[in-house]
């Protein structure tokens, strides 16, 4: 199996400066299709990668982000919303063979479902010659991952960000994010609706500007 890497040129998405007003948005996946959901914010010099997952409908790299579209190691922090692969499924590539230097966060149960639900995914691909990563990649991915609580506010060397419910499945946030004062609030999939199992999205008490 060969893992390979991505390759380093072009880079299309060139990230804002720290002078820069412009909030830029770019969808590395799910723009225009149901799956590797993969979403770059930058504001102010600051980057972040919301959520990282693969495309049901493709095999190997072809199912993966499009990590080439810009140089992975400007992302300053990966935030995922929850553990479906088309939402999650890309970390333990994004760690473990791009030139990713950022932190991971994610709520505990997402967390906890995350490793069972890879775990499953590696055996049913694994040794073939799609597949995207070996078990260390996984296991070197959990050890890397941290934890954030719902209404928890952490801050990422000028990168705040906050948790909250977002309905969906267990353990699933919606994250706001503020850099130099602007807040960006990023829904993954929600749902509104109380059910017997879980509660409906929070209203964050702050607005967003996007």
């Amino acid at each position: 199996m060969d893992l390979g890497g991505l390759p380093s040129e072009p880079h299309p998405f060139a990230p804002t400066g720290p002078d820069d007003p412009r909030v830029q948005i770019m969808p590395l996946g799910a723009g225009q299709e149901v799956g590797r959901s993969c979403i770059i914010a930058s504001y102010k010099g600051k980057t972040v990668m919301l959520d990282c997952g693969i495309h049901p409908g493709h095999e190997g790299l072809a199912s993966l982000p499009l990590f080439d579209q810009l140089d992975i190691s400007c992302v300053d922090v990966c935030l995922v919303t929850h553990f479906h692969l088309d939402h999650c499924a890309a970390v333990p590539f994004l760690i473990g063979h791009t030139d990713f230097k950022g932190r991971v966060f994610m709520t505990h149960p997402t967390k906890a479902i995350y490793r069972t639900l890879l775990t499953d995914f590696l055996k049913v691909s694994q040794g073939g010659e799609n597949q995207l990563y070996t078990e260390d990649d996984l296991n070197n991915s959990i050890e890397l991952i941290e934890v954030i609580d719902f209404h928890q506010t952490v801050d990422i060397d000028g990168i705040r960000v906050c948790a909250y419910r977002a309905g969906h499945v267990l353990g699933a946030a919606m994250f706001m994010v503020e850099i130099a004062g602007m807040r960006i609030l990023y829904t993954g999939d929600y749902s509104r609706v109380p059910d017997r199992h879980l509660s409906g999205a929070d209203l964050p008490p702050v607005k967003p500007h996007t």
